[in-house]
């Protein structure tokens, strides 16, 4: 097997293992029923339960020890970051597929 399809076939695999944590974090976060506070996030509204479930997403606030927001954020720009180059890269494979065999 040629060394240029086995690199990119690992790429994918590594590129795919990493969107599926990403995925499975976001997931995580946002099922949670709580905020860092405690506080139920039925209760809360607007604003405060969107930076409460994304601080979900980052595992909790700073004060607990997790990344919080900034965590939270950096979790969802880098899954739709991957995803875009993902969807990138099969598109490139598509058009090029004889240039791959």
């Amino acid at each position: 097997m040629n060394n240029n399809i086995i690199k990119k076939q690992s790429s994918q695999i590594a590129l795919d293992n990493r969107l599926n944590e990403l995925k499975n974090k976001i997931t995580d976060g946002i099922q949670k029923k709580e905020a860092s506070t405690g506080t139920p996030l039925e209760k809360l509204h607007g604003a405060s339960k969107i930076t409460a479930t994304i601080s979900n997403v980052g595992g909790g606030s700073k004060e607990t020890g997790e990344t919080g927001i900034q965590g939270g954020m950096e979790t969802i720009f880098e899954f739709f970051y991957l995803q875009g180059g993902q969807d990138a890269l099969k598109n490139i494979q598509n058009n090029n597929s004889d240039m791959i065999k």
